[in-house]
This record gives C-alpha cells, structure tokens and sequence, in this order.
C-alpha cells in the first residue's frame, strides 16, 4: 500500500507573548506491505514513512527558560520524520499466541530560526527504538481455564537537556510475567 496525508492539527500551546500558536501542517508519505499466511494464522506488516512538519511546538528555551506548566513554545521551521515499523503476531499453536513489534523513528530540524539546530534531533524525550514481544499460552487439560502470558518490552535512551536541568533514562528492557484465570 502507499498513503499520502495532508498534516493540519491546531495547537493550545503558547508562545513567550501570550499568543497560540499556528496550526501545526505538514505531509505524511508511507509505504508499506500486510500480508496474512498460513491460513491467517500469521499476520505481518512491514512500513516506511516520512512525515514532513511545519509549525510544530517546540520548547522556546531562550525566551522562556522555565519547565513544567510554566513552559512556552515557539514553532519550529520545518521538521522532518522518517522511520519504519515492522509487526508479526499469530498463533504458533491453537494455544499459543505471540506478537512482536519494532519502530524506529528519526525526527530532525530540517529548516529552524536557530540556525544551530538545522540537522539536529527534535525531541530527546522521545526514543528513537521500540521493541516489543507478547506471548500468551492457554494450558491444557484440567488446566485451561489458566493462561500464561509473557511480555518483554523496550525503548531506546531518552533524555532532556534544559539550561541547569538535566535528566536521563536509560536504554531498558523490561520483563513481564503473569495468568490469567
């Protein structure tokens, strides 16, 4: 499949005078594959994307060097997108299901009024890699009523960078174990 959408989304976020911003606008290209197999017992999809973004609110740190709800945002010239995500789930057997996702994004100012920006990453606070992998078993027999389900999921290293504010979480994998009755 291909998909090509026109980005037009108001924002309520303020700039340093009080004011709202402007409309966030921009395009969204993706192309992509689904396919199901194995009599449907498998489903994968596979994408491409690149979205293009005008105006989008981006913390005004020079005017307004504050964090929290007192924060104020400028728009951004433009921003540029690009990523994939790949998907596979279905049922190994009639009693075990899996599922398993990754997502890369790669977000970078392509055309800024703080010239020192241009070619840099956007957002810090939001991970670049996501990953994650489910499985649910439904035992057999006298025990089916019981279902055992597993998640193992993970991101990427954030962080935020403010003047005299610093914080970072680190990249994680976390491990879930549970049943169900």
């Amino acid at each position: 499949y291909a998909s090509l959408t026109e980005i037009f989304s108001p924002q309520g976020v303020q700039d340093v005078n009080g004011n709202t911003l402007k409309p966030l606008t921009g395009t969204n290209y993706e192309l992509g594959v689904k396919g199901a197999y194995f009599d449907g017992a498998l489903n994968a999809s596979a994408a491409l994307f690149r979205i293009s973004q005008r105006n989008r609110a981006v913390r005004d740190e020079a005017n307004c060097p504050t964090s929290g709800v007192a924060s104020c945002y400028r728009a951004a010239g433009e921003i540029e997108s690009d990523g994939v995500e790949l998907q596979l789930s279905g049922a190994l057997t009639p009693s075990w299901q899996i599922s398993a996702g990754y997502a890369y994004t790669s977000a970078r100012y392509t055309r800024d009024s703080v010239a020192e920006n241009v070619g840099q990453r956007v957002s810090t606070d939001e991970p670049r890699h996501l990953f994650l992998l489910a499985s649910s078993y439904r035992l057999p027999g006298r025990y089916s009523r019981w279902t055992i389900n597993g998640l193992l999921q993970g991101q990427s290293r954030v962080y935020t960078a403010e003047p005299g504010y610093y914080t970072e979480q680190g990249h994680y994998l976390l491990a879930s174990l549970g049943a169900v009755y």
